[in-house]
């Protein structure tokens, strides 16, 4: 009976850990440069190979990143920018250098290139830095070098990862690589979209689909433990 208790709540924790992911990707929908999230499943029966003994859930849950290239949309913004290619931006914040696929950057009134969470976008000489006082238009090429007027004011650093399964995400579009494992490298092929911004593949409607799919297998989970619980109180009562 109680390895029905464990087969039933690790199903709930794992059907709980879909709901949440499939509702992060449906609020997400329209943020830019949101990487959508993959989860698989695996019975204890497909472990069993690789463990002995029962002494974990009997469903296990793993949630990864989909890192694929989304709707690139136009924006009428100057500081709004869009990739084509598997490279990110890279960022710097108070716990370390992180990247992001998010070119949705706005300027601060000291000038400098920033994230809407208020992280500086970095060059490859620092920090971007946008001359307040000059009226010379902000123009982005496609190597993600920037001009204001007649002069370069400084390079994106744009980066490929060598390994990129291995970036960590820290916020809904920040990933960092701590231990260095994505093996960072200045882009070659990814392409600068200067007044356009990416958004996720797909619609809310695929995502609202996974959620009520996942709604409905922890009803059938909750259905599962209740019929326990009852069987269990039958045979308590016979003695």
């Amino acid at each position: 009976m109680n390895d029905g208790y464990h087969a039933v709540g690790s199903a709930l924790q794992a059907v709980l850990h879909r709901l949440n992911v499939a509702t992060k990707d449906v609020v997400h929908a329209r943020t830019p440069g949101y990487q959508k999230h993959l989860l698989t499943t695996q019975s204890f029966a497909t472990q069993l190979d690789k463990e002995l003994g029962r002494d974990a859930s009997l469903v296990r849950s793993y949630d990864a990143t989909v890192f694929e290239q989304g709707r690139i949309v136009p924006r009428n913004d100057p500081f709004a920018m869009a990739l084509q290619g598997a490279g990110m931006f890279t960022v710097q914040t108070p716990n370390g250098i992180v990247y992001t696929r998010n070119g949705d950057f706005m300027v601060d009134a000291d000038g400098g290139l920033r994230t809407h969470g208020g992280y500086a976008v970095l060059g490859v000489n620092g920090p971007i830095r946008i001359d307040p006082a000059s009226t010379g238009a902000i123009v982005i090429d496609d190597k993600g070098a920037i001009s204001q007027g007649e002069k370069q004011i400084g390079r994106l650093r744009l980066v490929e990862f060598e390994h990129r399964h291995e970036l960590r995400r820290v916020s809904d579009t920040l990933f960092g690589d701590p231990e260095g494992a994505a093996k960072p490298e200045p882009a070659a092929e990814t392409i600068v979209l200067s007044r356009h911004l990416e958004f996720p593949k797909g619609s809310t409607v695929s995502g609202m689909v996974a959620m009520i799919d996942a709604a409905r297998s922890f009803e059938a989970a909750q259905r599962a433990a209740r019929v326990i619980d009852d069987t269990f109180g039958r045979l308590t009562k016979q003695g």
